[in-house]
């Protein structure tokens, strides 16, 4: 159950217009109800299951709990790295930091139990300038028919994060049924979230994945800050056994296409050129 009545007040009269239409009903009506995340049982989620991301330790930040239970069932589980990876050591503190962040990734795949990976090897910091990116993708899609795809936000702020999520959201729309389960996931911040899945039991698994990475960790701790974020994400569950869930914007992959229009017209009015 989740919390709160009564909590907000003093919203704008007027035509409500903060989604967009995004959400099922048409935005007056949404607008004027509550829009908790469904707490999603996790065996909604079913594999095969395929992750893109741009950078290693990505995936693991926006869903390796769920990637590690997916795993522990059996679940095929691919991830893709569309980078390098190379950008992530602007003070050169480590030599080969594109090998180090694969090694790093590998270590912490496979604490999660997750085994095949692949690595794409585009520039980091570049990917606005991939070639073939959402072919490539489509590709991987089309032979490996995901039955859960998770993908990042076109929301986020990392330029890499959004031209990945716009890559990989028009390659699912082509490349998967209309229903196939889409996860859109924030890694600079949470989005819109609209379901949670509570991985309490999987936190510390997750956190030990995110501490792999001992490279970005030196120059922030952002396991930690990953470990509270999953913490905060249940601040409206009421129930005390629920102490951390990953939180996405699920939608099927038919609504991919419009997801990306709206994305980008609400970037238009938050960041104005």
């Amino acid at each position: 159950a989740h919390r709160g009545e009564g909590k907000e007040t003093g919203r704008p009269q007027g035509p409500p217009r903060f989604f967009f239409g995004l959400f099922p009903g048409g935005p007056m009506m949404k607008a004027m109800e509550h829009l908790f995340p469904a707490l999603t049982p996790r065996e909604t989620f079913q594999g095969p299951v395929l992750v893109t991301v741009p950078h290693p330790d990505d995936e693991v930040i926006g869903c390796g709990a769920m990637m590690a239970w997916h795993a522990s069932r059996g679940h095929r589980v691919v991830v893709v790295h569309a980078t390098d990876g190379a950008g992530g050591d602007p003070d050169g503190k480590f030599g080969d930091i594109a090998s180090l962040r694969k090694a790093e990734s590998a270590r912490a795949l496979e604490i999660l139990g997750v085994r095949e990976w692949r690595e794409l090897g585009f520039r980091d910091g570049r990917l606005e300038e991939a070639q073939g990116l959402e072919g490539i993708l489509e590709d991987l899609l089309r032979r490996l028919q995901p039955r859960t795809f998770y993908t990042l936000s076109p929301l986020d702020n990392h330029k890499d994060h959004r031209v990945l999520a716009r890559a990989a959201a028009a390659a699912a729309f082509r490349a998967l049924p209309p229903g196939t389960e889409c996860l859109v996931m924030g890694i600079n911040n949470m989005g819109l979230p609209n379901t949670l899945v509570d991985i309490t039991d999987l936190l510390e698994t997750k956190e030990r994945a995110l501490r792999a990475f001992e490279s970005q960790l030196a120059y922030l701790d952002f396991a930690t800050k990953v470990v509270w974020r999953d913490k905060a994400a249940t601040v409206n569950i009421e129930d005390p056994g629920v102490k951390a869930c990953e939180a996405f914007m699920r939608l099927p992959a038919s609504r991919l296409p419009e997801f990306l229009e709206k994305a980008e017209a609400l970037e238009g009015v938050l960041y104005p050129a």
